[in-house]
Order: structure tokens, then C-alpha cells, then sequence
């Protein structure tokens, strides 16, 4: 079977824990993604507000 979608290994394994219908998943993917394809993964700094997205800490 062809591949179509694999996750970016900036992004670890965990679970998101985010609110279903919530984009905040999708979010951290893609900017992952970005990051992994400009080779700035290593030199990246992440800053998050309060609420549900300071989860996306643990990814």
C-alpha cells in the first residue's frame, strides 16, 4: 500500500489530548512539518499561551 501521509519526526509520539473537531493538532503538525523542511527543527524556540495549547508542550 502507497504511503500518502507519515508524521514529521519533529513532532514525537504522543497523543494529542486536544478537544475533538479542535485544530490545535493540525496546527502543531504543520508547523512541524515547515520546520523538518527548512531545516530549522534544531534552531526553533516555542512559545505558548495558557489554556488547551500549552499541551502542545509535550510534543
Amino acid at each position: 500500500m502507497k504511503v500518502v501521509f507519515d508524521k514529521t519526526p519533529v513532532v514525537t509520539d504522543h497523543h494529542f489530548q486536544f478537544c475533538p473537531g479542535c485544530t490545535h493538532g493540525i496546527t502543531i503538525r504543520l508547523i512541524g512539518e515547515v520546520l523538518e523542511q527548512m531545516g530549522l527543527a534544531n534552531r526553533a524556540v516555542g512559545l505558548v499561551g495558557d489554556g488547551c495549547m500549552s499541551w502542545s508542550l509535550q510534543y
